[in-house]
């Protein structure tokens, strides 16, 4: 006799006034997903491609993202949506995009070519992620 397991799926209900900002924090959960693994798998050669030395920085960065990601996912699967954290994660994209050009403008980091442009290519997703969040987040706070 095969045992069976009966696993509980808890559905959220997703509302028109927060099916936005949901929907964004899932989707930037997912991009942050893969990009985290992606930095951690191959940090090595992320680092020679990039030019973020040492080659654990990268590994370091994309472990950051993971937790990040995790935190995305616990906001979104959350039953009802707090403005607060809402606003802490527009805040943080806005952030990582601001870090990210003060970056590419100072020369802080001595990044190649290919690394600039891996540099500016993200903070623009995090951006258009960060803009969606912000108009989500606005239809929160509208309907509350």
């Amino acid at each position: 006799m095969v045992a069976q397991a009966q696993v509980s799926m808890s559905t959220v209900s997703e509302t028109p006034a927060d099916s936005l900002l949901r929907r964004a924090l899932v989707g930037d959960a997912i991009f942050c997903g893969l990009a985290g693994t992606a930095m951690v798998a191959a940090s090595s050669w992320l680092s020679e491609f990039t030019g973020l030395t040492p080659n654990w920085v990268p590994a370091a960065i994309g472990a950051g993202v993971l937790l990040w990601a995790a935190e995305l996912v616990w906001m979104s699967r959350r039953e009802r949506l707090s403005t607060t954290l809402g606003a802490v994660v527009v805040g943080g994209g806005v952030a990582w995009v601001v870090a990210s050009y003060a970056i590419l403008l100072t020369g802080a980091l001595d990044l190649t070519t290919a690394g600039a442009w891996t540099v500016g290519i993200l903070a623009e997703i995090v951006a258009v992620f960060a803009a969606i969040q912000f108009l989500g987040l606005r239809r929160l706070r509208a309907a509350a």
